[in-house]
């Protein structure tokens, strides 16, 4: 069963959508639904001592999506560097919360609509496998312009016409980037002809959460190895933003996020 998770609704505004489901109000069905309430009586947010256990709730296979109501827009650019983009998170529009004073019912229903949307974004958008362009890290692989976008789109909520693009994003990147590579088959090669091979025997363990990208479990030791397409030297940039040199022939280990492994 897919699962949602809810958090930072004000304490009042969650009980009286309590209240409203015990009366028989549903949430979407065939949706398992858990709230996390926020610490305050009347406003929302997520204290940063939750962060954690929040994190630890969202890493499982059932979770689907992640719904957070923040308090203003500067909690939840402090938030999103601990949850993007390991997993999927919605940022509901502020005025949904406000439904709780005044219509639980119309509350639902949005909520409803954005699971709705989550269904399609999970069938279309969600890495099935370690295969996913999405599982390539987007600061070192360099995409074509047509391309680089790809990363960005698959964060999009909401809307199904933006999951579609997503969608149609993931399949042009397929087609552009998933090329034969001489004596190797076909593998993820970027516009710097460097080859970032997935297919390598696994080693080492990624801390959580970066054992997780876009609610995908990665299997433990996942990481490509990259060389030049011709076995020239290259360089390549990682999350960190520095500059790793390979001579001919040499290869470097980069796990799914940008860290260069060993």
């Amino acid at each position: 069963m897919p699962t949602a998770i809810i958090a930072g609704i004000p304490i009042a505004a969650d009980t009286r959508l309590g209240n409203a489901l015990r009366r028989g109000l549903k949430f979407r069905r065939d949706w398992e639904i858990r709230r996390i309430r926020s610490r305050s009586r009347s406003s929302p947010g997520v204290s940063p001592t939750k962060v954690t256990a929040l994190l630890e709730a969202v890493a499982d296979p059932d979770v689907v999506a992640l719904l957070m109501f923040t308090r203003d827009g500067e909690e939840k650019q402090r938030l999103r560097p601990s949850f993007e983009p390991f997993f999927r998170i919605i940022w509901p529009r502020r005025g949904l919360l406000q439904l709780l004073n005044s219509d639980v019912g119309e509350f639902i229903k949005e909520v409803n609509s954005l699971l709705q949307c989550e269904e399609e974004w999970t069938s279309k958008v969600k890495p099935q496998d370690h295969r996913s362009p999405l599982v390539l890290p987007e600061c070192s692989f360099v995409a074509s312009v047509n391309n680089r976008r790809v990363w960005r789109l698959a964060l999009e909520f909401g809307d199904t016409n933006r999951i579609e693009g997503a969608s149609r994003a993931i399949r042009n990147f397929w087609r552009d980037h998933y090329t034969n590579v001489e004596n190797t088959g076909r593998r993820w090669t970027d516009s710097d002809d460097r080859v970032f091979d997935h297919t390598g025997p696994p080693h080492g363990k990624a801390p959580f959460p970066r054992n997780w990208k876009f609610s995908y479990a990665l299997p433990q030791g996942f990481h490509f190895d990259v060389t030049h397409r011709d076995g020239r030297a290259f360089g390549m940039i990682d999350c960190h933003s520095t500059r790793h040199v390979v001579t001919g022939n040499g290869y470097l280990n980069v796990d799914p996020h940008g860290h260069v492994t060993h």
